[in-house]
């Protein structure tokens, strides 16, 4: 279930919506694509960006509380507010990304319950030239008694490509450390 899909649809943008209940908010399959002024809640993933699109913008949306449990079928339980996978030319600012926890460890899955993750597709489709700047990403990655999950963080950088520039955001908890 996915409330909205951007696929085929090159040069196009979502603005001011409100998308909540779904397994991904947000999918996005298109190049050229601007996402800005929405609200994202409640979902698996709020945001999800599939591997070889490019010329994303993401900007000044709410992302927050993406920790939904679909009964058939817990294991995508993510807690992910945003999710670059094998993207390029992704510019992600001024969002609010907030309580994104989800436990993913004890449904398998090895990453998630974080405010923004980036993370390289394959070793062939590599996430590059991407830009976090100015988000307020806070209180992701956390259990419901404010202890972090293994894992769990507000911005994870496992990204192996060029050009990544994680900066001047209000955020805590960071992988690699010191993006924060």
């Amino acid at each position: 279930m996915i409330g909205v899909c951007i696929e085929g649809s090159d040069r196009s943008s979502l603005t001011r919506n409100e998308i909540s209940g779904f397994i991904n908010g947000i999918c996005l399959a298109s190049s050229h694509v601007v996402i800005a002024g929405n609200r994202l809640v409640d979902n698996h993933f709020g945001l999800y960006i599939d591997p070889g699109v490019e010329d994303i913008e993401v900007r000044q949306n709410l992302i927050d509380r993406n920790n939904r449990v679909e009964a058939r079928a817990p294991q995508l339980r993510t807690g992910t507010g945003i999710m670059i996978e094998g993207a390029r030319d992704v510019r992600a600012f001024a969002n609010t990304i907030t309580n994104n926890t989800a436990d993913n460890v004890a449904n398998g899955i090895p990453l998630g319950a974080a405010g923004i993750i980036v993370r390289d597709s394959s070793p062939s489709v590599l996430a590059s030239n991407i830009s976090v700047r100015f988000n307020t990403i806070t209180g992701n990655g956390l259990n419901p008694d404010g202890v972090v999950y293994p894992g769990g963080s507000d911005v994870i950088n496992i990204a192996t490509g060029s050009s990544m520039a994680i900066e001047y955001n209000v955020c805590g908890l960071s992988r690699p450390a010191a993006l924060c």
